[in-house]
């Protein structure tokens, strides 16, 4: 195992300097030839950060790996499991510190170029979890990059002074150094050797069974059948042409046996090491070197490939919470789970209801101090938030996509927050109440006693009724049983299609050497036709996956639709099959493969569209000619709210670019050369208006931002070129702050929806961007700007 990952690592330096030297900072096109060389050693950098780093981060090792690769890094740097690409313009100072999932990207496509710039992390300064730094930004010494936030001044922007007070004495690195490297590397060698042994095992009995059950007539079979004992005849082995009439059958079950018997064997080994070397966390610092290592050691087993595509296999499932109790959370039962990232997770508390989405990470231990998190019935937590230290999620409450919930903020039951705004989430509104039902603190009291009559707003009653249809079939035995069956049962027919594809490129390529084996050229036809049979059985995977989309799902349309119905077990069978083929969908990003895909799911994509994100339901993706999504970027067309599924079409006009990491909510519209910027979220309904650039969490207009581009950004003279009657109405961009306002284009005028509001209320800060405040309970059918009803004024 330790030699596999060296010479991988060896080749992927070897690589990275044959095809593209040094990268240099510039413009350089899309679909030039620079680009695919740099598309090229990307994809070899991403396999390398899946599979092989994550046993080396948060060592110095690491540290001297991506110096290799042609980095600039200080050996005393701490560097968690972190993305970090193009590291050739990557400087980080002595005892910097970058914490889990942050990301350092020098690159981004953005109007059919890319841009390569380079980041500069100085000393002692800490890129807090999931902080992103963008191309042309640093850090400077002793600041702190908050959780979730951007390191690009027009962005989710927020530095404070370090929190930790800097980096441990260099006394204590050396001795976590020497703890890692003398205890650490053997008991994570230890981990993945057990997990191997009854792997071995059962790959024994399997091909001894095969043996039997096929009735194939060995040297093997004849001693034990004349001898009447299992273990006559073990020294001797099968011959060629025994081989081959057991061969294909014990290939066909390998991709099952290695995911579901060598995954759990992992995860128990996994389970079995935290119980010996830890035992459970407890609230408190974690100041020595051991108590570090101990944490380290955790965070490496619960972040290697292995151990996340096992937990994934349960997602939705009751399966996935007894696995987190096994590693020590408390988590009731019921719970709408999906696999969440952590390490301290005795200090973990999850009450019934609770709905989760992908991607969320949960942060016990913040400036060395480990603390509770406890998430209250009926909250949720959706796609790609971060909860930190000391974090009491009330009941009823909503953190939307993309969400901090920031150490001692104090947030309110049956309230929507989103985003992240100076290093906290932004509060939006409280979810109306039903008769009887009252907030007494953290949680929702419901009272028989008759209270005042409240009238909902029809789409807000129809949300509720939909709410409580969902909850109805998640209290019942019945349903939640189908339904964990039903993902159980989907996770062992379509999680084993990658392993699959490996196993059958090396049976066909078997194939091609009997065929050749009368040739002295057939171990060199072999060979050479290996990776053309990969590509092919590839494609030949996203073709299945493509007939299975039309086949259970048809085209997909936008609505609503609660949990446990037809359409939401048809939805979890095919999120499951499609998340399978995340190495193939990645190998063909930045494509026209790509773009090709899209299309045959359903989707329309232009001419010259340049696509790295990540989609799902592709007949309600519209992408228009010219268009740039970037890595990491997230278009696809559903949310969760409360058990409830809400699908809308999301559209980008032409010349349109996401940069990288940066989000379109259902419902949202990039119009024609809008941009925008890199870890921006545009929220459901929301649309950024012609030629104008978009960034922060929530997306504001940013006033004269032209980022790296080769030409300045045009900007149309008017942003709304039509009127719609009473449906939207034209407001000058100097009416908003009369005759001591600012122009922001000549004769330009900002659209806005038709508000159904007593009091409505416009105005534009200085940081050039309008907001609208209503007290209306209704949200109008489309939104420009950061348009929600409940937008507060204090965003900035």
């Amino acid at each position: 195992l330790l030699l596999d990952q060296v010479v991988t690592l060896a080749v992927t330096i070897l690589i990275k300097w044959v095809v593209i030297g040094r990268r240099q900072e510039g413009n350089y096109p899309v679909f030039g030839l620079y680009y695919w060389k740099w598309r090229f050693v990307h994809v070899v950098e991403f396999y390398v950060e899946e599979h092989v780093s994550p046993h080396l981060t948060d060592t110095v090792a690491y540290n001297w790996f991506l110096n290799c690769l042609g980095a600039t890094i200080h050996p005393s740097v701490r560097i968690n499991f972190a993305h970090v690409s193009d590291v050739d313009l990557i400087t980080m100072d002595a005892q910097a510190r970058i914490e889990r999932e942050a990301t350092l990207c020098p690159s981004r496509i953005w109007s059919g170029e890319l841009q390569l710039r380079s980041i500069h992390i100085g000393r002692e300064a800490r890129v807090a979890h999931r902080g992103f730094v963008v191309g042309g930004c640093k850090v400077p010494q002793r600041m702190e990059l908050t959780a979730l936030s951007s390191a690009d001044p027009m962005g989710a922007y927020h530095m404070v002074p370090r929190r930790d007070g800097g980096a441990h004495s260099d006394e204590d690195e050396e001795e976590l150094s020497r703890l890692q490297r003398n205890l650490g590397t053997p008991i994570l060698m230890a981990v993945e050797v057990l997990s191997f042994v009854p792997t071995v095992l059962f790959l024994i009995g399997l091909w001894e069974y095969l043996v039997r059950s096929l009735g194939v007539e060995t040297q093997k079979t004849r001693l034990q059948r004349e001898a009447a004992g299992f273990f006559a005849g073990f020294r001797y082995g099968y011959n060629l042409a025994e081989l081959q009439q057991v061969l294909y059958p014990f290939c066909a079950c390998l991709p099952w046996v290695m995911t579901f018997v060598h995954g759990g064997s992992n995860f128990f080994a996994v389970v079995l090491t935290k119980a010996l070397l830890v035992g459970q966390f407890v609230e408190g610092r974690d100041q020595t070197s051991w108590e570090r290592f101990q944490r380290w050691v955790v965070e490496r087993l619960t972040t290697t490939g292995t151990f996340n595509q096992f937990m994934e296999l349960w997602v939705n499932t009751e399966m996935l919470s007894c696995l987190y109790r096994l590693l020590g959370a408390r988590v009731a039962t019921r719970v709408n789970m999906d696999f969440f990232g952590a390490v301290e997770y005795d200090l973990i508390t999850i009450e019934r209801d609770v709905v989760f989405g992908s991607s969320v990470l949960l942060v016990n231990a913040s400036s060395g101090v480990a603390r509770p998190i406890t998430l209250k019935r009926s909250s949720c937590v959706l796609d790609h938030s971060v909860v930190l230290a000391g974090t009491k999620l009330p009941e009823g409450a909503l953190l939307g996509s993309c969400t901090v919930a920031a150490e001692d903020q104090q947030l309110e039951a049956m309230t929507v927050y989103t985003g992240c705004v100076e290093g906290a989430s932004v509060r939006l509104f409280q979810r109306p109440l039903l008769p009887g039902e009252q907030i007494q603190g953290d949680r929702v009291v419901r009272s028989e006693e008759a209270g005042t009559q409240i009238v909902l707003a029809p789409a807000a009653a129809r949300q509720r009724a939909l709410e409580k249809e969902a909850l109805d079939s998640h209290n019942s035995c019945f349903w939640f049983s189908i339904f964990n069956f039903w993902c159980v049962l989907s996770a062992f027919l379509f999680a084993p299609l990658p392993d699959l594809v490996y196993w059958m490129t090396i049976c066909l390529d078997f194939q091609v050497y009997d065929y050749f084996k009368d040739s002295d050229k057939g171990e060199l036809v072999a060979v050479l036709l290996l990776a053309p049979l990969h590509m092919l059985i590839s494609l030949a995977m996203l073709l299945i996956m493509v007939l299975l989309k039309w086949t259970l799902i048809g085209r997909w349309t936008a609505g609503d639709r609660p949990y446990y119905t037809w359409f939401h077990f048809r939805w979890a069978a095919l999120m499951v099959a499609f998340s399978s083929l995340d190495d193939i969908t990645e190998a063909i990003a930045g494509t026209w493969l790509a773009v090709a895909f899209i299309r045959s799911m359903g989707g329309k994509a232009g001419k010259r569209v340049c696509f790295f994100g990540h989609g799902f339901e592709f007949d309600l993706l519209n992408i228009g000619d010219d268009v740039c999504i970037g890595p990491d970027c997230d278009v696809t067309a559903h949310t969760v709210e409360n058990m409830v599924m809400k699908m809308d079409e999301v559209r980008f006009e032409r010349g349109a670019s996401l940069l990288n990491g940066s989000i379109v909510m259902p419902g949202g519209i990039m119009e024609a050369g809008s941009s925008l910027i890199d870890h921006s979220q545009v929220l459901k309904g929301d649309s950024v208006p012609e030629g104008c650039v978009f960034g922060g969490l929530p997306a504001k207009l940013l006033a004269n931002y032209a980022g790296f581009a080769s030409e300045p950004v045009r900007r149309p003279r008017r942003w709304s070129r039509s009127v719609q009657g009473d449906d939207t109405m034209l407001l000058s961009a100097t009416s908003s702050r009369g005759a001591q306002g600012r122009d922001l284009a000549a004769n330009s005028f900002v659209e806005l929806p038709r508000l159904s509001a007593r009091n409505i209320e416009v105005f534009e800060d200085s940081r050039d961007f309008v907001e609208v405040l209503s007290d209306s309970e209704s949200a109008p059918r489309r939104r420009t700007w950061s348009g929600l009803n409940y937008l507060m004024s204090f965003l900035r």
